[in-house]
């Protein structure tokens, strides 16, 4: 049985309604995978002003976790919690709080990184915090994988070219692995887990 819920993560309003209906009508929830995300927007913002990429794939997603976090550690059995992250995250190795949403000076891959990086920041430390309860969180990774989020951002050039060499990007099947692969080896909440080839861009 498939429900359908309505979020958009560039809107603070959508993100507080869906957690609020999850904790109203007593959802039960044994996994809970954050994978949306958004790539390449620049000069675009959430609706509630801030840079679109890290508005959504960060500042979203760490509202609705504040916001369910209550609620899933309440329930009366354990509860996976996973955020997709991405191997990028490893090249923005320094956070310019005084450029935060890249207003100064706009970078794609660095706006995706940066958000990224925050994500993998906040789910260790949450993941800390929450080691006495039912609640674990994990981070999961889906490698370079043949989908649209990079591909059609730049164009139908990118994306013939990307198609055309399928074989050195992780299909989108094998890229959905990784939530499996925690609740089958049940590694330490914390833990990162996506394709082990290539510095993780690509395999198993």
């Amino acid at each position: 049985n498939v429900k359908v819920m309505s979020l958009d993560l560039a809107d603070l309003s959508s993100v507080d309604a869906f957690a609020d209906r999850i904790a109203s009508e007593k959802i039960d929830v044994d996994i809970f995978v954050n994978n949306a995300g958004v790539f390449r927007q620049p000069g675009r913002k959430t609706k509630d002003g801030f840079e679109l990429v890290i508005g959504t794939n960060y500042i979203g997603v760490f509202r609705l976790t504040g916001k369910l976090v209550g609620y899933l550690s309440s329930l009366p059995h354990p509860v996976y919690y996973m955020n997709t992250v991405s191997v990028v995250f490893r090249t923005a190795r320094k956070i310019d709080f005084g450029d935060f949403y890249f207003e100064k000076r706009y970078s794609d891959l660095a706006a995706y990184s940066r958000s990224k990086l925050c994500l993998a920041i906040f789910s260790r430390a949450l993941a800390r915090s929450l080691s006495d309860t039912n609640l674990a969180v994990y981070m999961i990774h889906p490698g370079v994988s043949m989908t649209p989020l990079a591909a059609d951002a730049y164009g139908r050039g990118v994306s013939f070219l990307a198609n055309r060499f399928r074989g050195l990007f992780n299909s989108p099947e094998k890229s959905s692995l990784a939530p499996f692969y925690i609740l089958a080896k049940q590694p330490p909440a914390g833990s990162l887990a996506g394709p082990s080839g290539f510095f993780g861009v690509w395999g198993y």
